[in-house]
Order: structure tokens, then C-alpha cells, then sequence
């Protein structure tokens, strides 16, 4: 009951995160997975470490949602149509971000986005489009702040890759993390654009970005 009143009590904590701790707590009231005796030991010796994600696992550490089949699908469970434009679009995802499970709470992958959002630019002008990704960032970094977010871009150049990248440079946040997926169909100022904002976005890199 102590570390139940400690977490209740802890003013470092926001809502959300005493909640979760709470789960966590309760979950390990339960006995542990039926487990050999030398794996026990080793749990308790912190040989091997079970990440402290709870006696009994009910939630993946790592899902990979087709957001594809949902942008083009909808959701009926969601009530949530196709979307139409890059409003609707940027919306719908992150509508079901809060529904994809995990044992942290958060999504881990949030897809290919390029590809996803890439076919509603031409519904929005270039301004609108700037900002609606801008704030699709700053709401991915400020709901979901778990270092293991990430999206993926490319291989191919979208207009929407190289908003983000820019962006990123602009923002300089931890979370998403962005992986450029790299084949021959990736252009060099495509590819340089993302070197130049990995080491925009680290501290004391940024001197590097001059030899690009």
C-alpha cells in the first residue's frame, strides 16, 4: 500500500502518469508468468530485465498498424469515414493513434506518413499545408512523449518528406523519431535534406551541416 500512496502522492507525476503506474502496480499484485526458477533468479539479480512492463502482459510492446487500409477504409468502429482532404487526413490519424495499443500507452510506429498524407496536398495550398503538418508535429511531441515514436519518409521524394524534414529543423524536437527509408529512387538533395536535419536537430552538430 506505501508505493501505492507514494505514486498518489509523487508531484513529479502528471495524471496520466500516475494512472499508468497504478496499472502497473496492480498488475504485478498478480503472480509472475510461469517461468523457470533460474529465469526468476536472474530476474531478481537484474541479470536479464523484463523492462518493468508487469507481471501479466496483456499489451504489445511493438504493433505495426496498416494505416494505409485506415486512410482508405475509415473506420466504422471509430465512426470515422475516409478522409477527403489533408484536414480529414491529418485528423483521422491522429484520431487513431490514441486507439493503437501498446505497453507504454503510446504508439510506437505511426507509419509511413509521406505516402499517407501525400495524396491530400493538392486539396490544401502550400501555406495550409505547412501548417496543418506543423501542428500535426507539435501534437505528436506533446501527447505522445515516448523516445521510441517514429515515422517513417521515404524512398521516394513527397512533398509532404521534405515539409517535414524542414519542419523538424524548425521545430528541433525529440519525438517523432524520423527514418528516411533509403533506395535508388531517392534523390541526393532528398537525402541531403535529411542528413542536414538529423544534424540540425542534435545538439552540437550543427557545424557539420556546412560540409554537406
Amino acid at each position: 500500500m506505501n508505493r501505492f500512496m507514494e505514486i498518489i502522492r509523487d508531484t513529479k507525476l502528471d495524471y496520466h502518469q500516475k494512472r499508468s503506474q497504478l496499472a502497473y502496480e496492480a498488475e504485478n499484485t498478480l503472480p509472475y508468468l510461469d517461468i523457470r526458477q533460474k529465469s526468476h533468479d536472474y530476474l531478481n539479480k537484474r541479470i536479464i530485465c523484463d523492462i518493468f512492463e508487469g507481471h501479466a502482459p496483456y499489451r504489445p510492446r511493438y504493433i505495426l498498424p496498416d494505416y494505409a487500409i485506415f486512410m482508405k477504409n475509415g473506420s466504422e468502429y471509430l465512426n470515422l469515414k475516409a478522409p477527403s482532404d489533408l484536414y480529414e487526413a491529418v485528423n483521422a490519424l491522429l484520431v487513431i493513434y490514441r486507439y493503437v495499443p501498446s505497453i507504454t500507452g503510446y504508439p510506437v510506429y505511426l507509419g509511413q506518413v509521406d505516402e499517407l498524407l501525400e495524396p491530400f496536398m493538392d486539396t490544401v495550398s502550400e501555406a495550409e499545408a505547412e501548417k496543418l503538418l506543423k501542428m500535426f508535429l507539435v501534437h505528436i511531441d506533446r501527447t505522445l512523449p515516448d523516445a521510441f515514436v517514429h515515422m517513417n519518409i521515404g524512398p521516394k521524394d513527397t512533398r509532404v518528406g521534405r515539409l517535414i524534414l524542414n519542419l523538424e529543423t524548425e521545430l528541433e524536437k525529440a519525438v517523432p523519431n524520423i527514418s528516411l527509408k533509403y533506395s535508388e529512387e531517392t534523390p541526393v538533395d532528398f537525402a541531403k535534406l535529411a542528413v542536414r536535419t538529423a544534424l540540425e536537430v542534435s545538439p552540437g552538430n550543427k557545424g557539420w551541416t556546412n560540409h554537406l
